[in-house]
């Protein structure tokens, strides 16, 4: 083998890959020592550990557990006084059935069977119907998207919905 040899780039790539690859294993047999370590640790390292140092003065000695603890009594009580603090605001009403809504509702079901008689809807006639679809009371609005997505799912109707 002569000097010129040891120079091509295709030898110096596999230099530097057998380098990596070797690395990479010794790095696997490290992190499965820790693992088997942790695994035949008899108490879960989480709830053990102390503060770190630069904690607190107060908080010496508190494990993890019992820092997550006075953090969730602290926040449970921050978020009580918030919500006491904020007004109610009720949500709009939803719209009854009423005669009107029946004629909506008839209304979006010819629209829905036009559209898939047609096959395809564009992007303006799926936003119509859906302006249409969101004032129709809770039950006969999900009538109505079921109808439409059973469409879009079986490829009679071809929209973006």
């Amino acid at each position: 083998m002569n000097l010129e040899s040891l120079k091509s780039p295709l030898f110096i790539l596999t230099g530097v890959q057998t380098v990596i690859a070797a690395a990479l294993l010794f790095k696997m047999s490290v992190v499965e020592k820790q693992l088997a370590r942790a695994a035949s640790s008899p108490e879960p390292i989480a709830e053990t550990r102390l503060v770190a140092s630069n904690a607190p003065a107060g908080a010496a000695g508190l494990t993890e557990a019992e820092i997550r603890a006075v953090l969730r009594d602290e926040l449970s009580s921050l978020t009580t006084a918030l919500a006491d603090r904020a007004p109610a605001s009720s949500p709009p009403p939803s719209p009854q059935r009423t005669a009107q809504s029946d004629r909506a509702f008839l209304d979006v079901q010819m629209e829905t069977r036009r559209l898939i008689a047609k096959g395809v809807a564009t992007e303006a006639e799926m936003a119509a119907l859906e302006t249409q679809i969101a004032e129709l009371p809770p039950e006969q609005r999900r009538q109505a998207l079921s109808a439409i997505s059973r469409a879009v799912s079986n490829g009679t109707l071809d929209a973006k919905f």
